[in-house]
């Protein structure tokens, strides 16, 4: 008869614990209000290469340059961003294009001061994939553009020495 009451309550709390936990997205929306649209822009610009230019719109765009070539791993690097005036920096990382490494956050080299043509210096480090000796890594810049969330995507291939 214990037993049964038990197994009966322990059932009660788990079929409650389902119902109350199982939809979080109500929860998580009146905390962090509604989920923002990400518009991401795709560039097939080899950062480790060249520099490159992104057009945001019609007058805006983004220039970057890699400073330490090739794109080190587990070395230092700088990049450096130049920015018309309505776009604002907000983070940039690196990610595996085709295996989770994590996010490698890339800090501003100094204040950031939203000006026009603004330079910003990024500064991080990628690490080495101890899997694979070839590793496609993700560069993402963020960025806020007229109340819009933008994200411009780079790939760039990293060979292991």
């Amino acid at each position: 008869m214990v037993r049964n009451t038990f197994l009966i309550t322990s059932a009660f709390l788990i079929a409650a614990v389902i119902y109350f936990v199982g939809d979080t997205d109500m929860f998580d929306e009146e905390i962090l209000g509604p989920e923002k649209e990400i518009r991401v822009i795709f560039s097939d610009c080899r950062i480790s290469e060249s520099k490159c230019m992104v057009k945001i719109s019609d007058q805006d765009t983004l220039k970057l340059d890699l400073q330490t070539k090739p794109l080190p791993a587990m070395e230092p690097m700088f990049l450096a961003l130049r920015l018309s005036e309505k776009l604002f920096f907000q983070k940039a990382w690196f990610e595996g294009r085709d295996m989770f490494m994590g996010q490698h956050y890339l800090i501003p080299d100094g204040e950031i001061k939203n000006t026009p043509d603004q330079q910003i210096i990024l500064k991080g480090m990628i690490p080495v994939c101890q899997i694979e000796s070839s590793m496609t890594w993700r560069l993402v810049l963020e960025f806020l553009y007229k109340q819009e969330t933008i994200q411009i995507h780079f790939e760039q291939n990293i060979n292991a020495e």
